[in-house]
């Protein structure tokens, strides 16, 4: 099945919109900060959902949700939790950034202690 290309992220006709915008407004966010997304991959078979790394962090973007697991945390975004998927959107991205801001400082504070 050929793919699309949405602003420079390879997508599949089988992704929803907010599987799509997720993922873009994530490589946004990741992209400020220096930081990219690796070892992206689409899979499932009843559900297609898209799953990644950020450094350490895991995350997968399903059809109206998505979750992510560090060493910190593993947080769950449910769209009955929600007024709308961007708001979903929203809280997912900002607590990947949240959390990868914490495990930076947290490097920081050991590597000065030394």
């Amino acid at each position: 099945m050929p793919g699309r290309s949405v602003r420079g992220i390879m997508t599949d006709k089988i992704l929803t919109d907010f599987q799509v915008k997720c993922e873009q407004q994530l490589h946004s966010a990741l992209a400020n900060i220096g930081m990219s997304v690796s070892n992206r991959e689409i899979s499932g078979k009843s559900e297609k959902y898209i799953h990644g790394d950020i450094e350490t962090i895991k995350f997968w973007i399903y059809t109206d949700g998505a979750e992510f697991k560090s060493s910190n945390c593993h947080l769950h975004f449910e769209k009955p939790d929600y007024k709308s998927l961007d708001l979903l959107m929203d809280n997912f991205i900002s607590k990947i950034l949240l959390d990868i801001k914490h495990r930076t400082i947290a490097l920081t504070e050991r590597s000065t202690v030394r």
